[in-house]
């Protein structure tokens, strides 16, 4: 009877040392977790990372489509030797591959409702992005080398803001001149192009 007694108390003692260490476990994690370490701060910053990636992807697509819409081009199918237009018309040359393709002309006007619709596209992803860039959580570790390109990140998305009021203003003219716009366009698509350069950089040295 005596041992089974002893026995009792020694399980007793190692359940209950099993508990206090796993409540202690929890502790740590919960603080940890609380306030952040190298670990979930480096996932946090995947996470910002990777939505910041959406936004300037969805932000370039917005822009590619305007700048497609304003440089529109007459099309003409190429077959046998045609001619497009009256006095002073563009003769276009016949070519080996039949059922080829050739644009003439000027650029064609630009459809309302997509300029309208790309316009307003870019105005709504701009602050989503800078969004991205002001609450993506960078680890401590990495902040003296990760600041100063996000502080570059928000000098060129500034430069964005810039060119998309231009914009604006460029789609408000009851004309619309397509070359103004498409050279807003191209600004806006190298700026573009820069902040995802700096995001891969960024995650680069994240993953270090």
């Amino acid at each position: 009877m005596r041992k089974t007694n002893n026995w009792i108390l020694l399980l007793a003692f190692i359940f209950t040392s099993n508990l206090s260490s796993g409540a202690d476990d929890d502790k740590n994690f919960v603080c940890e977790y609380k306030h952040g370490s190298v670990k979930q701060d480096a996932k946090e910053t995947a996470t910002g990372l990777k939505t910041l990636g959406e936004g300037i992807h969805k932000l370039k697509h917005a822009v590619s489509g305007l700048y497609g819409e304003v440089t529109h081009r007459q099309m003409a199918v190429v077959g046998d030797p045609d001619i497009v237009g009256g006095v002073g018309a563009t003769v276009i040359p016949a070519m080996p591959d039949t059922g080829g393709a050739l644009e003439v002309g000027g650029y064609l006007p630009p459809r309302p409702k997509w300029v309208n619709l790309l316009i307003e596209e870019i105005a709504q992803f701009l602050p989503l992005i800078e969004e991205d860039i002001d609450t993506t959580i960078i680890p401590e570790t990495k902040k003296v080398i990760i600041n100063p390109l996000f502080a570059d990140m928000k000098t060129i998305l500034q430069d964005v803001k810039t060119h998309s009021q231009k914009l604006n203003d460029l789609v408000k003219l009851q004309d619309y001149d397509n070359v103004a716009i498409a050279n807003e366009c191209a600004v806006i698509h190298d700026d573009v192009e820069k902040l995802e350069s700096i995001r891969k950089n960024i995650w680069h040295l994240v993953k270090k």
